[in-house]
């Protein structure tokens, strides 16, 4: 089926209702047909980008190979512990003080 042209048409715009030649009407998005000054594209918020899931895993991964500590030797400034050897202890220290007043 053929069509015609147009061109000494007038038509109404389906946004503002003005009369503009038909064939300066552009189709919009939701179906309406708008003249130049109405016309508006579709919003880029209406394609939302693929966001892909971020690797969790390691393809090969290489496992932790490190072993408990053992013994150790200690070294102190005072005479009787010098060089002193120890096994399975666990050494606390402190240093200085706090003093909080409000």
């Amino acid at each position: 089926m053929a069509y015609a042209r147009g061109k000494h048409a007038r038509a109404m715009c389906d946004i503002c209702g003005f009369e503009v030649k038909y064939t300066s009407l552009k189709p919009q998005w939701d179906g309406f047909r708008a003249c130049p000054t109405c016309w508006t594209p579709r919003q880029p918020q209406d394609f939302p980008r693929i966001v892909l899931t971020d690797p969790e895993a390691l393809r090969d991964p290489r496992p932790d190979n490190d072993q408990e500590a053992g013994c150790g030797l200690v070294t102190t400034t005072t005479d009787p512990y010098i060089g002193t050897s120890i096994c399975g202890l666990l050494a606390f220290g402190s240093v200085g003080t706090v003093t909080v007043s409000t």
